[in-house]
């Protein structure tokens, strides 16, 4: 079996490391590209632009190419939670993984206490269910209107007429939207 990558290991592993480096629980090769990534997101919180991290990041770890340097400021922007761009649909994408990989760890080694707890962990995770379901049909219960100006006076549209209307009468719309027209061309081309 292969090297796990960085990103595949798991979630208590990477938060040990990051709490305490001196002792970490990760391989060699992988405590560098960690330390590197938490150096580029320590950058990235002083100075949020790419372009300057990537520089001050190839200051610091001399032996890197600015593509790696790239690399490691995506990566950073991804793992930790700064003042950067932070993509938290892949952080709560990864953490629900980990925690799926370790409830089938649990049921396979019959260990019915970690089962119980990373089950109530992936419940913590998910959050907790609406109040009320979401009404898919809500677009057929309200009216939605739009106001555009036309000639310094508001023209009030459904826009369930437009959408009904034949695809050349809601060019026309659209073209008009560009282009004056006066209130009785508007009505004329919702009209016919």
């Amino acid at each position: 079996m292969g090297k796990k990558a960085l990103e595949d290991q798991q979630f208590e592993l990477i938060k040990a490391h990051v709490l305490n480096p001196d002792d970490s629980p990760l391989p060699e090769s992988d405590r560098i590209l960690m330390d590197r990534w938490t150096t580029a997101a320590r950058i990235l919180d002083e100075y949020p632009q790419k372009n300057k991290a990537v520089k001050f990041l190839m200051l610091k770890y001399r032996e890197i190419s600015q593509s790696q340097a790239y690399l490691d400021i995506a990566n950073a922007q991804r793992l930790f939670n700064a003042m950067n761009k932070f993509d938290y649909d892949w952080w709560h994408t990864w953490l629900l993984n980990d925690i799926v990989k370790l409830i089938k760890k649990c049921r396979n080694d019959k260990d019915i206490k970690g089962w119980v707890m990373a089950q109530s962990n992936l419940i913590k995770a998910l959050g907790d269910r609406p109040d009320e379901n979401y009404n898919p049909r809500t677009m057929e219960q309200h009216n939605f209107f739009m106001t555009l100006n036309i000639n310094g006076e508001n023209v009030r549209f459904d826009l369930n007429e437009i959408f009904e209307l034949p695809e050349l009468k809601r060019k026309r719309i659209a073209d008009a939207m560009i282009t004056p027209i006066t209130i009785d061309q508007a009505a004329e081309i919702i009209e016919s």
